[in-house]
């Protein structure tokens, strides 16, 4: 089996969609024998390849929306246009990543002009970006392509239960939809043996007798970014971790409990996981990310929204949430901290989330579900009933 894979960035860019497309691709060219041709933006290093069944394909656009404004939206070149539909002509399936980016939009005409199945992986729900004008242009793209991509997709793969209940009533076919939870790499996020966790934040330089809090994603307003600088301000005593790329600065806020990582791979992610105490991500739009499954998979605990608390059923009850933020107020999350970090430090509960954690997730049982529906559609085997894969 030959598909093309279309996101909008590369793993390198450092966003959650990215790199569960990664371990996708992955699994299936090692696992299943599949062949992939990868396209995606030309923003970043396309980074190391090792898998000669997988040809990853940087294609020439312009970012210029992502530096203004922080949304990451990147715009494809004609001729990168040219190529992809090349691509998937020759393909026995296409798979896109989330319906709302121009380079799943083609991708999806491409497959419907060829005549190529087309799989869709949806990773959000409901979009909410803190600024009305881009919720509002959403919601239009959310009535209007996005119900046109569900009604040609072959399949529709949602990576969360929210995802799934707010496309549902939105989906001409039910049938269509399934739930395909992302996996864990647990070699990646083995505990170093050699060191305690109190060596290991000696080793970076953090006092070992207060609380880590670790920010991991995107610097921008749509994940909390902002909010986080509040609950900082409010916590002196509490060592801050910010991890990811983006137009904010938390360097400028000038606070002493900060300490700005930048973009660290996920090798040096599983040591920054380990670290912290504490994930806190009070975005404004998510499926259920993939570094709050990470972060749970080091035994971390969650503050989070209480749409992704609802996204995983399984781990609801080990996500402390807070409502999905209208404005940038961080009371509540401060409140909520405060009261998480009471008796700190439980290495004994650590330890019951990491069991929970790996008991739940795995991505051999992920790609082996997105294996399982690419043959479905490839062969023009029925679709079953909606609901979840394993």
């Amino acid at each position: 089996m030959h598909i093309t894979v279309v996101t909008h960035y590369f793993p390198a860019h450092g966003g959650g969609i990215e790199r569960v497309a990664g371990h996708i691709c992955a699994g299936l060219a090692i696992r299943h024998g599949v062949t992939v041709e990868w396209f995606a933006s030309r923003t970043d290093a396309v980074g190391e390849n090792h898998n000669p069944s997988i040809t990853m394909v940087p294609v020439g656009s312009w970012n210029g929306i992502e530096r203004l404004t922080g949304l990451p939206y990147p715009l494809w070149s004609p001729r990168a246009l040219l190529e992809l539909s090349r691509a998937v002509a020759r393909s026995d399936a296409v798979h896109v990543h989330d319906f709302s980016y121009p380079s799943s939009i083609f991708a999806s005409i491409f497959a419907r002009w060829h005549g190529v199945p087309l799989l869709l992986t949806q990773h959000t729900g409901a979009v909410r970006t803190g600024n009305r004008v881009f919720s509002a242009l959403f919601w239009i793209a959310e009535q209007t392509i996005g119900r046109w991509m569900f009604a040609i997709a072959s399949r529709v793969a949602c990576v969360a239960q929210t995802t799934h209940a707010h496309w549902r009533p939105r989906a001409r076919d039910e049938a269509k939809l399934v739930t395909i939870w992302n996996g864990l790499d647990f070699e990646k996020l083995r505990s170093p043996r050699t060191r305690t966790r109190a060596q290991l934040r000696g080793a970076h330089g953090l006092d070992p007798n207060r609380p880590i809090v670790l920010f991991a994603g995107r610097r921008v307003r749509k994940k909390g970014i902002n909010i986080v600088r509040g609950v900082a301000v409010a916590l002196p005593d509490v060592q801050f971790l910010v991890a990811g790329r983006g137009p904010c600065d938390p360097r400028k806020w000038a606070l002493p409990n900060v300490r700005v990582l930048g973009y660290v791979d996920s090798d040096g992610m599983a040591q920054i996981y380990e670290l912290a105490d504490v994930l806190l991500l009070p975005s404004y739009s998510e499926g259920f990310p993939l570094v709050v499954q990470e972060a749970l998979g080091c035994g971390a605990m969650i503050l989070s929204t209480d749409e992704v608390a609802g996204a995983c059923p399984p781990v609801a009850d080990l996500i402390t949430h807070c409502p999905v933020p209208r404005r940038d107020n961080s009371e509540p999350w401060i409140a909520a901290l405060r009261r998480l970090l009471v008796n700190w430090p439980r290495v004994t509960e650590r330890q019951a989330r990491k069991h929970r954690a790996r008991a739940i997730w795995s991505w051999e049982r992920c790609v082996d579900s997105y294996y399982e529906v690419l043959v479905q559609i490839c062969s023009g085997t029925p679709k079953a009933a909606g609901g979840s894969l394993p």
